[in-house]
């Protein structure tokens, strides 16, 4: 049987096209399937003021190593597409602008990341704060007077007072020398109106106070100080003032190891050690560090010691897993008012700080952003004093007669207006005590980002404190409070053609002493109220 030679090669034809056709399908379902499973990193680039950039040149950056780039569009937005899954940071630039690099991030291979960049003229430096609405803010759209301290102010300092007490309408006292009590004062408001907090985590004792003193620069990524009350966002104890103080996290691509020491007078010595790093989805700082001295006066030695730690991990679908650690135990003399008694009293004080928290943070394709923390604080302290100081002499008092007491050595006291005393100043028995503040807080936040730049931000707290005081001796004294506080708040913020930028919350809360009751936005009582800047054009 035979069969025509057209017949055999239209046969030929449609095989071979048809082996095309499915090459090409086979080709194409590759093609998709690269598409699918590539990392997407896409967003908007502004100016300080909100404005979109246009044109602006986005790099994707792995290992030093340029993945990708992208511009932005008209309205600013931009995305960026690779095959490969890592850490990554973005480059950007523009002209007239600096260069920005962001912090580094985990991308996997089917993740959505959503990164805002935000560009700053070449004649400033950009900041963003987090403290002022809860939401990372350049601080030209804050309705609010807000002061960043960058973590390379911190690099050659003991502690974190001398550059805070630098800030505008802060005033910060020390009381004796290092070690000694340190109390914030903003605006002329008093020292326990202060919402202190540490990576988020509220720190300061019950009824306000935080000492400044103890608080070593080891493990300081920043310090941010909202200057006004703001109870609304950040809860009760907030009259004055939000400080934030926060740990750096570990960018290096491979471990990196620091060590810092230097030594003094007066039996000064200081040692600072941290390692951190980042792989594919974790990050990790942790560090440790000693600082002792004498100090000028006898029996005011002061020794401190910090452990910090600061571990993160992405997990699928956008969703960052991250826990903190800061451990501070210290301890200082009590030589009491050694100028007035010219000698000083034998006693020590001992702090134990611990501050903790994990934080489960996600964000959505569409602008949506939901962050829950439990955190926990730990605080203790503690004064003794070991033996009776100064001589045993008499003392005649027109009310109580003459009794036996012991004094200081005879000294002369000079007055600022030129007048002079001379005697022996009397010793007061020293009292021992122990205190405990405990604190274990739950917060929820939820924000979505609304067409025209609306944010809009809903949070939920939860406070569960637990305070003890006592005194040890024959006539000691225990005393034991407990009070339990939720808070509901609502925020609302944006801006007119990024040159009016407003900002309106306030929130309903039940406080274990006061019941319930609202807070606006600016600390007062009452119903929602807000606050806005305008811009110069």
């Amino acid at each position: 049987m035979s069969y025509p030679l057209s017949r055999f090669a239209a046969s030929l034809s449609f095989r071979v096209a048809r082996l095309r056709h499915v090459a090409f399908t086979i080709f194409l379902l590759m093609v998709c399937n690269a598409v699918a499973d590539a990392v997407v990193v896409r967003g908007r680039v502004t100016d300080a003021l909100g404005k979109p950039v246009p044109g602006a040149r986005v790099q994707l950056i792995e290992a030093g190593a340029v993945e990708a780039i992208a511009f932005a569009g008209a309205d600013g937005s931009y995305e960026i597409r690779d095959g490969n899954s890592g850490r990554f940071t973005l480059l950007s630039s523009a002209q007239g602008f600096f260069p920005a690099i962001g912090e580094d991030f985990y991308g996997g291979a089917t993740d959505v990341l959503e990164k805002e960049v935000v560009l700053a003229a070449n004649t400033v430096k950009q900041e963003v704060s987090v403290t002022a609405t809860g939401i990372a803010t350049p601080l030209p759209q804050l309705t609010a007077p807000v002061s960043l301290i960058p973590e390379e102010a911190f690099e050659t300092r003991v502690g974190v007072i001398d550059e805070m007490r630098q800030m505008p309408g802060v005033f910060l006292v020390e009381e004796g020398q290092v070690g000694g009590l340190g109390s914030l004062f903003v605006r002329g408001g008093p020292s326990d109106g202060n919402k202190v907090l540490v990576d988020g985590i509220p720190a300061e004792d019950l009824g306000g106070i935080f000492d400044f003193g103890t608080v070593s620069a080891t493990g300081v990524g920043s310090v941010e100080v909202y200057r006004g009350p703001n109870s609304a966002l950040v809860g009760t104890d907030s009259q004055d003032s939000v400080v934030n103080i926060s740990t750096p996290r570990g960018t290096a691509l491979t471990p990196l190891f620091t060590y810092s020491g230097d030594a003094g007078n007066l039996h000064t010595w200081r040692n600072e050690a941290t390692v951190s790093g980042a792989h594919s989805r974790f990050d990790y700082l942790t560090g440790y560090s000693r600082f002792d001295t004498s100090n000028a006066i006898a029996d005011d030695r002061y020794h401190s010691s910090t452990a910090v730690a600061n571990a993160g991990i992405a997990l699928p679908y956008n969703t960052d897993l991250r826990f903190t650690i800061r451990d501070a135990v210290s301890a200082t003399g009590l030589p009491d008012a050694h100028d007035f008694f010219g000698v000083s009293e034998n006693g020590k004080q001992g702090d134990q700080d611990l501050y903790s928290g994990l934080t489960l943070e996600n964000r959505t394709k569409d602008n949506w952003h939901n962050l829950v923390r439990y955190g926990i604080t730990r605080k203790t302290e503690q004064a003794n004093y070991f033996a009776q100081p100064g001589t045993l002499g008499t003392v005649n008092d027109p009310y109580y007669g003459s009794f036996s007491t012991y004094l200081g050595n005879l000294v002369t006291i000079r007055g600022a207006n030129g007048y002079k005393a001379t005697g022996q100043a009397q010793f007061y028995e020293g009292t021992n005590y122990q205190s405990d503040d405990n604190r274990d807080e739950l917060y929820y936040q939820s924000d979505y980002v609304l067409p025209k730049n609306i944010s809009v931000l809903f949070g939920f707290r939860y406070d569960n404190e637990r305070g003890s005081f006592n005194t040890i001796g024959p006539y000691g004294v225990s005393e034991y409070t407990q009070r339990t506080n939720y808070e509901y708040n609502l925020q609302v913020q944006g801006d007119v053609k990024s040159r009016f930028f407003y900002s309106l919350g306030g929130s309903v809360q039940k406080n274990e002493i006061f019941g319930v009751s609202g807070e606006r936005s600016n600390g007062g009582t009452g119903a929602f109220a807000g606050d806005a800047v305008l811009q110069p054009v």
